[in-house]
């Protein structure tokens, strides 16, 4: 995993990760080995891959089989979990009805839209009754009443499970916020470190802003802390965190001074 000095606990059920949660999210998919260190959900050793029989996941926008309706999707996707034939359809059907999405089961996969297919992706992974929902990204780039619709169907599959969901953004304006407001513990990375935990309420009140800088950082963050400020990550992809708004008169001026050039700004709201 492409993460630094990264230690945390969480003790709640439901966990949002936001900003680079990448390496994290790969990790428990499968997707990506644990090269060092120790991470383990529900007790179960990740890089040993003991925790995947409890876990459905749900990747951001995956490709469906697009002649298929979403009854056999998950109908499939239940087998593919280990369910008996005989049991699948049912388990599909209840699902379905979970996520109050009966009116989807005839319909093939190619004719949904962003937020349906988001939903179905949802479904599928929770058919098999896991005890941990992996979800990454599932409100990304949605808003108003597709974005509501997605984030009924997380409530539902996430009544009576854990669940661990990567977020894209933290501003207040994002229907995104709503997961961490919900969140019984959020983690913040940036740059490959943890840079934020706790419960959303806890979280320090100073702005986040991911920055890029190519050219003198070690200069820039030289600069930075003769104004008090940190500039952490490297050695492109940085983060500070600023209290007041004329911190951000302080980053240009200090940036200007390095003569390090910053190419990407991206202000993170107060989680």
């Amino acid at each position: 995993m492409a993460l630094e000095r990264a230690s945390f606990v969480a003790r709640g059920r439901s966990l949002v990760v936001a900003g680079d949660s990448t390496a994290l999210m790969s990790a428990l998919a499968g997707v990506e080995p644990v090269r060092a260190g120790t991470l383990r959900l529900l007790g179960r050793d990740v890089a040993k891959g003991e925790h995947l029989p409890l876990v459905g996941l749900a990747p951001l926008d995956p490709v469906l089989p697009p002649k298929w309706t979403a009854l056999e999707y998950l109908s499939w996707s239940a087998r593919l979990a280990g369910s008996p034939k005989s049991a699948a359809a049912a388990l599909a059907q209840q699902t379905l009805a979970l996520l109050d999405l009966p009116s989807l089961a005839k319909t093939k996969l190619e004719a949904l839209g962003l937020a349906e297919r988001r939903v179905v992706v949802l479904a599928q992974a929770v058919v098999a009754r896991p005890e941990v929902l992996v979800a990454a990204m599932p409100l990304a780039g949605l808003s108003g009443a597709p974005a509501e619709y997605v984030l009924r169907a997380i409530e539902r599959a996430t009544r009576d499970r854990c669940s661990v969901i990567s977020v894209a953004r933290t501003d207040a304006s994002s229907p995104e916020h709503v997961l961490i407001e919900r969140a019984d513990e959020v983690l913040v990375f940036a740059s490959g470190r943890l840079v934020r935990t706790g419960k959303p309420e806890s979280l320090p009140r100073a702005r986040l802003y991911f920055l890029t800088v190519r050219h003198n950082a070690e200069a820039l963050r030289d600069r930075l802390a003769l104004r008090g400020l940190a500039l952490g990550g490297g050695p492109v992809r940085h983060f500070v965190e600023l209290a007041r708004e004329e911190d951000l008169d302080e980053l240009f001026a200090a940036s200007l001074e390095a003569q390090a050039p910053i190419v990407q700004l991206v202000p993170q709201d107060r989680c």
